[in-house]
């Protein structure tokens, strides 16, 4: 095997470099070219295969990584269910592809529950309930003329690749470009998280000035003894009437762009990856302990830290 130093010595373009299987070295040049004299498994097949291979880093592994490393290395290495929220994932990815529908004025449906989710019926219940009324009321949280599901994908510095999607990217009456972000969630998002995310928003697109965050708040209702889904479903369809009153179904944030020192923010998502893929090296991730955070993050039964 060549090493890094005596693969370089053979040919100055040659560059350490790691993939999703481990670390490689790749030469730039072509297969055909007879520029170098590096045996062929060390050189790419096409001149943008090494921006391909890049590892990609979304805008939510930043911010689990910064919230807690070990919170991360849970979630994203070793793929666990976070505990208190088992149905994150179906319920969250299910709320967000239909509400994507009824936005665009399509017909939605939630889909069955795959054999290998933690969901329940029930959870499916007061998603319905909240996208039921969502359905009936969507126009007003309506900003201008757009797209929904937008996928963006752009290069730092270090040249980490960071992809993610916006929930809508629309033209406001006033000829602005704004960002529509949703949520599904128990509660507020922290402040920090909201404007990280809209840093990243703000970068891939260049010419939005607007970042709205808002969430739908889940019902903070519980089954009931001998309650059936149909029953519950109803239940929460009036909580959700019953919040609206109040204003605490839809919670709405809003940043502008020049709020933002946006290069700063996408230079420092550098420093993290260089971070994680230390960790990653070492195998080890350590756990950020904190009295406030501990007892309510999803991970706590498995992490244990406090």
């Amino acid at each position: 095997m060549i090493t890094v130093k005596d693969a370089q010595k053979i040919c100055s373009d040659c560059l350490p470099f790691r993939n999703s299987v481990g670390s490689v070295r790749l030469c730039k040049h072509l297969l055909a070219d007879d520029m170098c004299e590096l045996p062929r498994y060390y050189k790419c097949v096409v001149r943008g295969a090494m921006e391909r291979e890049a590892p990609h880093i979304s805008a939510s592994q930043v911010g689990f990584f910064l919230d807690c490393p070990k919170k991360y290395q849970l979630s994203y290495v070793d793929k666990l269910v976070p505990e208190g929220e088992p149905d994150w994932k179906f319920v969250g990815s299910e709320f967000h592809k239909c509400r994507a529908k009824i936005d665009d004025g399509l017909e939605w449906e939630i889909a069955p529950i795959p054999p290998d989710s933690l969901a329940t019926e029930y959870d499916v219940e007061k998603l319905r309930a909240v996208l039921t009324w969502y359905s009936e009321n969507f126009r007003s949280y309506i900003f201008g003329t757009g797209k929904s599901e937008v996928s963006f994908k752009f290069s730092t510095p270090a040249r980490n690749n960071v992809i993610g999607q916006v929930d809508r990217l629309v033209t406001l009456d006033s000829g602005e470009t704004a960002l529509i972000e949703w949520k599904y969630a128990a509660s507020d998002y922290n402040a920090l998280i909201e404007r990280r995310q809209a840093s990243v928003y703000f970068h891939a697109f260049p010419d939005a000035t607007r970042f709205i965050l808002l969430i739908a708040k889940k019902p903070a209702i519980k089954v009931k003894k001998n309650e059936s889904p149909s029953e519950f479903f109803d239940r929460s369809y009036q909580y959700v009437c019953d919040s609206v009153s109040s204003d605490s179904a839809i919670v709405r944030s809003e940043f502008m762009r020049h709020e933002f020192a946006i290069q700063d923010e996408i230079r420092a998502i550098d420093t993290v990856v260089e971070m994680i893929d230390k960790c990653r090296e070492r195998a080890s991730f350590p756990m950020l302990c904190s009295p406030v955070a501990c007892p309510r993050c999803d991970w706590r039964k498995v992490c244990k830290g406090l």
